[in-house]
C-alpha cells in the first residue's frame, strides 16, 4: 500500500474517534471500580453489587434475588434534546423482564419514566415518556398497543452490544454495531430535577413490583448528540 494512503487511512481515523468522544458526557467502563471517567464521578450502588471478568474488562454483574440490587447514576440531562447511549449487555433469562436502565423518579412507574431500556424475551425494548417501542403482537394496554415495536432478537449468555439513538422525534436501535429498528413520532425527555438513572432495576410503586436485571452490563456511555450509524459501527469495533 502506498505510504499516503497509510497516513490519510490514519487520519481519517483519528477524525472520526474524535469526532465521537469530543461529545461524550458520561463513560463507566466498570474497570473494577464504579468511576465515571468523564464527570470524575462514582455510581452509588445499592445491594450487593459485583465485577465479573467480561472479554473486554470487568463488567457489573446483577443478580435477581430477594434483596435489590442496582446502581444509582445522577441525571445527565438527556432532556436537552439529541442522545446516544451505548453499553454491552448480558442476560442471563429471557423469561423475565430485565430491566437495564431507568431514568424515573421513584414516584413515576415504568409507563411515566423518562426512559427505560429493558427486554421482552430476547428483544431490546425502549419507553421514552410513556411511549413503548414494542411488536405488534405483543399484548398490552389497548393505549400503547399501537406504539409497540420491537428489535430483532439478542443472543443469550453472550455479550450484545446495545446501542440507542434519538434525534428529532427519531428513535434508533442498533445491536452489534448494526441498525435494527428506527421509530418515528417518538416524545423528547422532559425536564425533570427528581429523575435519576438506576443500573439493573426499575420500581413501579402501582402495583409494587420490581423489575431487576440478571445479567451483566459493561463499557456504559452517554453522549449528548446522535451518533451517525458509521460512528455507532466504529464504537462496536473499537472492542473487536
Amino acid at each position: 500500500m502506498n505510504k499516503n494512503i497509510y497516513v490519510l487511512s490514519f487520519i481519517f481515523l483519528i477524525s472520526c474517534t474524535s469526532s465521537t468522544n469530543n461529545k461524550i458526557i458520561s463513560e463507566y467502563p466498570f474497570n473494577g471500580n464504579l468511576n465515571d471517567y468523564i464527570l470524575a464521578d462514582i455510581a452509588l450502588p445499592v445491594g450487593n453489587i459485583t465485577f465479573e471478568k467480561t472479554k473486554y474488562t470487568k463488567g457489573i454483574k446483577f443478580t435477581d434475588g430477594k434483596d435489590e440490587n442496582y446502581i444509582e447514576l445522577p441525571n445527565l440531562k438527556l432532556n436537552k434534546g439529541d442522545y446516544t447511549i451505548s453499553f454491552f449487555v448480558l442476560f442471563e433469562d429471557f423469561n423475565k423482564t430485565n430491566s437495564v436502565i431507568f431514568l424515573g423518579s421513584r414516584q413515576e412507574s415504568w409507563g411515566m419514566a423518562g426512559l427505560w431500556i429493558y427486554n421482552e424475551k430476547n428483544k431490546i425494548a425502549v419507553s421514552q415518556e410513556g411511549q413503548v417501542l414494542i411488536n405488534k403482537n405483543y399484548s398490552f394496554k389497548k393505549e400503547y398497543s399501537d406504539q409497540y415495536k420491537l428489535s430483532k432478537g439478542l443472543k443469550i449468555k453472550e455479550l450484545n452490544y446495545v446501542t440507542i439513538t434519538y434525534s428529532k422525534s427519531i428513535l434508533k436501535i442498533y445491536i452489534n454495531g448494526l441498525l435494527d429498528s428506527e421509530y418515528n413520532g417518538v416524545k423528547p425527555i422532559k425536564d425533570k430535577d427528581n429523575r435519576y438513572f438506576q443500573l439493573g432495576i426499575a420500581n413501579d410503586p402501582k402495583v409494587g413490583k420490581k423489575f431487576q436485571f440478571n445479567g451483566v452490563i459493561d463499557e456504559l456511555k452517554f453522549f449528548n448528540k446522535e451518533l451517525s450509524k458509521e460512528q455507532v459501527l466504529e464504537l462496536f469495533t473499537e472492542y473487536n
